[in-house]
């Protein structure tokens, strides 16, 4: 199942690196499988502003889509 982590620059809940050790552990557990997991970290966001912020439509779910 492919996964793709996102996460906010500015975010102090789960800091961005904890998506990047987990993709780095996912990909060394599963490396048959590790083109399937990516990561981007959108700078600018924090928490909920990844999912509610003003342009979040366009900076986040657009590169998602």
């Amino acid at each position: 199942m492919p996964i793709h982590f996102f996460s906010g620059a500015l975010k102090q809940e789960f800091l961005p690196d904890t998506t990047l050790k987990t993709l780095h552990w996912l990909k060394a557990a599963i490396p048959e499988k590790s083109s399937q997991f990516t990561r981007c970290v959108y700078p600018g966001y924090a928490h909920m502003e990844c999912f509610i912020g003003e342009n979040a439509g366009r900076d986040i779910f657009g590169d998602l889509m």
